[in-house]
């Protein structure tokens, strides 16, 4: 995403609109255009319009907690033939700080549910067919 922000920037600003134009269209700072605009003009290389490498909070997600969030999605399908009770991301976040002690936030729960191949059908989630 951050690729295309700026190379759409590059292309705005190159193809005659004012630089608080441009920022206010990509919804970013005027000095952040301006920054793409001396990275890019220096350089004259598309690879300097990605990303740098930075680093990051340590993940707190484990492999425990992935195969206790496996195990407790499987097992309530296997257990749930009437659907009475689905597991929410609100539901699976409870389990998780009661069984394991561990407080993770519903954007990571999710996002953790997405990488392992889990979707959202029928109101509770099952392992993607695709």
């Amino acid at each position: 995403m951050q690729v295309y922000r700026r190379a759409a920037a590059l292309l705005a600003v190159h193809g005659g609109q004012s630089v608080g134009q441009v920022a206010e269209l990509l919804g970013v700072t005027r000095q952040s255009v301006y920054n793409w605009l001396v990275t890019y003009a220096q350089a004259k290389q598309a690879i300097d319009l990605a990303d740098a490498p930075r680093v990051g909070r340590p993940s707190l997600w484990t492999k425990d907690l992935e195969a206790f969030l496996i195990e407790t999605l499987e097992q309530k399908a296997r257990s749930d033939q009437n659907e009475s009770t689905k597991w929410t991301v609100a539901l699976l976040q409870k389990g998780l700080a009661s069984r394991r002690g561990r407080s993770v936030s519903a954007e990571t729960l999710r996002r953790k549910l997405r990488q392992l191949g889990f979707v959202r059908k029928n109101g509770r989630y099952v392992l993607s067919m695709e």
